[in-house]
């Protein structure tokens, strides 16, 4: 019987379609990057970053320069404006008694008006800041001295008015000496001015009873002068009257 003979094993009869390794032709071109523009685009980077670092540096300068400008500014708007408030306050700090407390409402406002000027004279939102914070420390400062310039004058005014009426009843005591009814009454009043200045002085009460013995002895002293002028035997008189009372 013939046999057929058998394939090799790796024949399969089927036509393959895996790659083979045979050798093809290869082609290396060795081109540098700048052949194709690479020269060019690196030269393009090199230069934006440098206009970027040219920017930036430009932008520092200018930022240094508004800065000190804000500054000399801000130096001299505070300058004009506290000379304008160094003469406000003294002219207010000239004025005394009643005087300086119907002055104090125009001067706070001359004052603000100086401050708002001044803030509204810069030519920025940056200096007017700068401006404004110089210039409010020195508003308040002010203000508060001249509102205690008020109060201690207000005081000075209130003592001077009720050491002028103690002074006005003993005219009346000296002028008129002989109604004792009116003397008496003239005494009440003199007291009276004088325990009213207590809190106004500070006085402690010891001081004020002092101070009430004074004026009554000086009131006491004006009445018998008056009387000793055309009644010296009433003056005596009286004189002993007041050495028993204690009013001498």
């Amino acid at each position: 019987m013939p046999v057929v003979p058998l394939r090799p094993a790796e024949y399969t009869g089927v036509p393959s379609v895996e790659p083979t390794s045979a050798a093809q032709p290869q082609i290396h071109v060795n081109a540098p990057v700048e052949a194709f523009g690479g020269a060019m685009a690196k030269g393009i980077e090199a230069l934006g970053k440098g206009t970027s670092d040219l920017g930036n540096d430009l932008f520092t300068r200018a930022m240094a320069m508004q800065d000190l400008k804000n500054q000399t500014d801000a130096q001299n708007l505070t300058l004009a404006a506290s000379e304008q408030m160094g003469q406000a306050r003294a002219d207010y700090l000239s004025k005394s008694g009643v005087d300086a407390v119907n002055a104090l409402p125009e001067y706070q406002k001359q004052i603000q008006a100086i401050h708002a000027g001044a803030v509204n004279s810069a030519s920025n939102p940056m200096l007017k800041v700068m401006v404004g914070r110089e210039l409010t420390n020195r508003v308040s400062r002010d203000l508060d001295f001249a509102g205690l310039h008020a109060s201690t004058e207000l005081k000075r005014s209130a003592v001077q008015t009720s050491e002028a009426t103690v002074k006005s009843i003993g005219d009346e005591a000296l002028a008129a000496p002989y109604n004792q009814q009116d003397f008496a009454k003239q005494l009440d009043k003199t007291e009276a001015e004088i325990r009213g200045q207590q809190t106004i002085q500070g006085w402690t009460q010891p001081i004020v009873d002092q101070k009430v013995q004074e004026a009554r002895s000086n009131l006491a002293a004006k009445q018998i002068l008056g009387m000793a002028r055309l009644q010296p035997y009433a003056a005596n008189k009286a004189m002993q009257d007041a050495i028993s009372s204690g009013d001498l």
